[in-house]
């Protein structure tokens, strides 16, 4: 038998072939997923580790005397660390010129909670690496900082690059890190103060103090602690605790690491569908093709039982060794696919090394051979039923013609082609369905992929195209000069008009507490649609939350507690939060912001920057390419599901487009005997196909949508969601690109037929 399976294995090498192919690729995915999602959940947990993350985060206007004391009185294993905390910009120094300033997150203090990862130089004052890469900034460049929260404005001097637990979106602010000694010196030299004076300097720099960081066992119920401290308070100065679930960086990796999840549970099951029905028709039609052998094993006292395990150990050896090569080369390629996608969205250390699941690996292996085995035994099943002399005979085709059909076409060869491939469809309805089923899974595939990318350009349009239209956008602190530059550019004509608008980080409260962020937009506002509808929440928020039109939303800032009935909710992309016109948050720490209308946004821009006080400004083209390059990280999913959607495609036009010919040898030699030319018999096998993949096409396209939604519904997170839409143009690309790869496959083995032997086909059984 084994002399059998090898000979067997030699001769049907192609569709063997085939079959472990298609299982390769179904493995690959599965298991390079499952071990990607394990590498990034170990290295973020491994990152986080070494940063000593805090266990809370506690922002004030202001941190007095009476506050440190409470802090450092606390019992809960706890440790603390405090630090100035502001919003500003760096400017890079270069030849004496001026560059346009970074917005910039930046910390002050010893940092050994949230401690900087040091990959170049020593701490002093340390620039992100990523930032650092992208812009050509090196270390012993010097940079002008805008401190924005206490109007200082010092000079520093490069002296080391980190990855910042604190900054690990790329695309919101730069982190900056710089130690207390190094702001100590750039205040003294600032202010013109001798050496003598750094005491009083120090005692300066305490005062500005408005961050405490904490290590403790019990979050939790540190957390509560503290804000019912702060709310017994005359003046309450907290602004807002934060736990780990509510940290920026922590959140983002923990989406990633769930999206990354989410992939196992629709493209390889997708191609492991695909795989089952591509090794049920390789086998079924094999097993035909043994017949004879089958009869004659039968004839010579063999066991059904034995003849059934050998044709069905053969597809599971196939699958075994497609298992064990995808189990292989599955995590590097997919790791490494996915870590250019992390490269352009996180900074953070690069992810080293390969997290291999072994239980995951076997466990995938001995399913997938298990169920190849059971396709082999349900394949053999009919054969099996027949006694030997039937099996020794060749199969004999059952065909019913309709009324008139021998009639039509005369000798016509085109029109009997077309008729032959029409005959061939009906006869083998189970190999056409499979066919059929093969391409849409390929074909929704296809039009996903490229409604990925319709879906995130639809995304950006709806945030930065219709419901903000402002030309260029700032932040400030310094209201005043803020304001007065603004009067000097509408005066001279710069600029048609401006808006101002606050945010306010809070925690919001409805079926869940969750931390997001209040908009306040001016009434009656030319440059955004977002609360227009009354008290509006964006459609994410509302989810993460839980509330609905109606419902009543309570808003707790400090020791300020509000209320609003929410009227609308819209759909948004990356603007999320709440939207209103009614201000209930006084005397609440908010950040001022500025929209402004203008043909020149450049040099607007530019001006904004220089005033003192506000923060980086940018044009609306600035934050479009902001935004499109977080979410080109979708190019990286997109093109692989591309690839794998047409290399899917492929395998299944290839595998089934050999069948056909080896199955119809015999016709193409009695119409070769005919005087058919081979353009006349090759067509009748293009034809064949080319009907079944348009037919698997149009149901594909019709699958297309509810896949991409579903794809890019699981990939959702609180800080971003999807305007869904695919066009015209990727329903044509799929089209073409499905057809496409049939004619090519099938034209392929039109050349075939000129190769098959006449002698050698019709010749009678032996």
């Amino acid at each position: 038998m084994l002399k059998l399976m090898l000979r067997e294995l030699r001769k049907n090498w192609k569709q063997y072939l085939s079959m472990f192919v298609i299982t390769l690729l179904a493995v690959t995915l599965f298991l390079g997923f499952i071990s990607n999602t394990l590498t990034l959940r170990a290295r973020s947990e491994e990152y986080l580790k070494e940063s000593n993350l805090a266990s809370l985060v506690l922002q004030t206007s202001g941190m007095d005397d009476s506050d440190r004391e409470y802090l450092e009185e606390l019992d809960l294993n706890s440790d603390v660390e405090y630090r100035i905390y502001s919003d500003g910009s760096f400017a890079l120094e270069k030849d004496g010129e001026g560059a346009e300033p970074f917005a910039a997150k930046i910390y002050i203090g010893n940092n050994n909670i949230n401690k900087p990862y040091l990959v170049e130089g020593e701490k002093g004052f340390l620039v992100d690496k990523t930032i650092a890469d992208m812009n050509g900034i090196k270390v012993g460049d010097k940079v002008s900082v805008e401190i924005t929260s206490y109007g200082l404005s010092l000079d520093f001097e490069i002296t080391g690059l980190m990855y910042s637990v604190e900054g690990v979106n790329i695309y919101s602010n730069s982190p900056v890190a710089i130690s207390e000694d190094a702001f100590l010196d750039a205040l003294a030299v600032s202010m013109n103060l001798p050496d003598s004076m750094r005491d009083f300097v120090s005692s300066y720099m305490k005062m500005m103090r408005n961050q405490a960081l904490l290590l403790c066992d019990d979050a939790a119920a540190m957390k509560e602690a503290i804000q019912a401290r702060f709310n017994e308070k005359e003046t309450n100065n907290l602004i807002f605790v934060f736990d780990r679930a509510s940290m920026e960086s922590v959140v983002i990796l923990d989406n990633e690491v769930e999206q990354s999840k989410t992939m196992l549970y629709i493209f390889p099951v997708i191609f492991f569908l695909v795989s089952i029905l591509v090794i049920m028709t390789s086998i079924s039609r094999l097993i035909l093709r043994e017949r004879i052998n089958i009869g004659t094993f039968k004839a010579l006292g063999m066991s059904d039982g034995k003849i059934t395990f050998h044709y069905a150990f053969m597809s599971a050896v196939i699958t075994f060794f497609g298992c064990v090569v995808g189990a292989i080369i599955g995590p590097p390629i997919v790791s490494s696919v996915m870590t250019v996608k992390y490269g352009l969205t996180f900074s953070m250390p690069t992810l080293t090394g390969l997290v291999y699941s072994w239980p995951w690996m076997c466990g995938t292996t001995a399913v997938v051979c298990f169920i190849a085995l059971l396709i082999g035994v349900w394949a053999s099943r009919s054969v099996m039923k027949e006694n030997p002399a039937e099996c020794m005979r060749p199969k004999q085709i059952t065909y019913h013609p309709r009324a008139g059909e021998t009639n039509r076409g005369g000798g016509n060869q085109a029109l009997l082609s077309f008729r032959m491939a029409f005959r061939n469809i009906r006869i083998n309805r189970g190999r056409s369905v499979m066919t059929v089923v093969g391409i849409l899974g390929c074909t929704a595939l296809l039009v996903t992929s490229f409604g990925i990318g319709d879906t995130m350009n639809s995304s950006v349009a709806n945030d930065y195209g219709y419901l903000l239209t402002y030309d260029v956008t700032s932040t400030y602190t310094a209201e005043a000069a803020t304001m007065e530059k603004l009067e000097e550019l509408k005066e001279d004509g710069e600029i048609e008009f401006y808006e101002k608008m606050r945010s306010y980080a809070v925690t919001a409260s409805g079926t869940t507490n969750k931390d997001i962020s209040v908009y306040i937009i001016p009434e009656n506002s030319v440059m955004c649609k977002a609360a227009d509808g009354g008290n509006t929440i964006s459609e994410i928020t509302a989810s993460v939350v839980g509330v609905g039109v109606g419902d009543t939303i309570t808003f707790t800032l400090g020791s300020c507690k509000v209320e609003y009935e929410i009227e609308a909710i819209i759909p948004t992309a990356t603007w999320n939060g709440f939207f209103t016109t009614e201000d209930k948050f006084t005397d609440c720490y908010s950040t001022e912001s500025v929209w402004v209308k203008t043909d020149s946004p450049q040099e607007v821009r530019d001006a904004l920057n220089e005033v003192n006080g506000t923060a980086a400004a940018q044009t609306m083209e600035d934050r479009i390419a902001e935004v499109n390059n977080l979410i080109s990280t979708s190019d990286s999913m997109k093109y692989t599901l591309m690839v794998f959607a047409i290399l899917l495609s492929v395998v299944v036009l290839y595998n089934l487009s050999l069948l056909n010919v080896k199955e119809r040898t015999r016709d193409m030699a009695t119409l070769k005997v005919l005087g058919f030319d081979n353009f006349r018999i090759a067509l009748a096998l293009i034809v064949e196909i080319l009907t079944l993949t348009l037919i698997g096409t149009a149901i594909g396209c019709l699958f297309g949508y509810p896949l991409m939604y579903l794809v890019m519904k699981l990939n959702e997170v609180a800080a971003m969601a999807f305007i869904y839409s695919i066009t015209a143009a990727s329903y044509f690309k799929a089209i073409a690109v499905s057809l496409g790869t049939s004619a090519f496959i099938n034209i392929l083995f039109g050349f075939l037929i000129s190769k098959i032997s006449m002698t050698e086909s019709l010749k009678s059984v032996e």
